[in-house]
């Protein structure tokens, strides 16, 4: 279809731009409108595609973003058929003179996915900084962390009181923690993430006679529905402490040994 798009003259000087768009929202049956969440969908597909995690770092492949944003966007508001080389078909259009034409015809769309495309793109990259890799260290294991702004600023020892060591039960907490990955019901990437379920958390909370009072990673908004969440960076001491006593004890073989 875009080959015939590039044979066809109709499009031409001679035309004013209303009878452009007519003749192309006839032919090409265009959408001026899709639903919000279409175009967040369009929006963080296409960061999602074009993001790649090297050495720690997230790298952005805009050229190749740009070629999926029109493309897509074509696709979703036209009858066009593209094929499996969009590179290809962008320079058909662009070639043909049709591309910005077309755009025109949903233009207010175009824009307004576009604002959505750089908003989903700067939320992905927003912690890709020497800091956030070592972030992504812990996420591994532990989830996503929250609140690590404030627990920077209140980490003084002026601003904490009955401060004492972790006993033992913390380490029967950990030995309880049931790592999992899972997806969001209200999520639209698709993607899974990793952490824990607060109703396990609470088990094992349970199992070594900690109340939510002795740890406040567990959090329920809602008693009636045990609605809450969990403090992800109240469980990194648990982490710190568990693999201090790890060393410990490697040492201690090695210097019986």
């Amino acid at each position: 279809m875009l080959k015939s798009l590039k044979k066809e003259r109709f499009f031409n000087s001679k035309l004013n731009d209303h009878a452009v768009s007519d003749y192309l929202k006839e032919h090409l049956e265009i959408k001026e409108y899709i639903p919000f969440k279409d175009k967040r969908m369009i929006a963080e597909m296409v960061v999602s595609s074009n993001i790649e995690l090297i050495d720690g770092v997230k790298k952005y492949d805009s050229i190749n973003s740009y070629i999926g944003f029109v493309v897509t966007m074509l696709t979703s508001h036209t009858n066009l058929e593209f094929s499996s080389d969009p590179v290809a078909d962008y320079d058909v259009l662009a070639e043909s003179g049709l591309l910005t034409p077309i755009i025109e015809t949903f233009r207010s769309n175009y824009t307004e996915c576009d604002i959505l495309l750089k908003m989903a793109l700067a939320y992905e990259m927003e912690d890709n900084n020497v800091g956030a890799v070592v972030g992504r260290f812990l996420h591994g294991v532990l989830g996503t962390i929250d609140g690590i702004g404030e627990a920077y600023l209140k980490s003084w020892r002026g601003a904490k009181h009955d401060i004492e060591q972790l006993d033992d039960r913390y380490s029967v907490l950990f030995d309880n923690l049931n790592p999992v990955r899972f997806k969001y019901n209200d999520g639209t990437s698709g993607r899974y993430h990793t952490g824990f379920i607060l109703d396990e958390l609470k088990s094992a909370m349970d199992a070594a006679n900690i109340t939510t009072q002795e740890l406040a990673a567990y959090c329920v908004s809602d008693q009636e529905t045990g609605e809450g969440g969990i403090r992800y960076g109240a469980l990194i001491a648990l982490l710190v402490k568990e693999v201090q006593t790890l060393k410990k004890e490697i040492k201690e073989i090695k210097g019986n040994g």
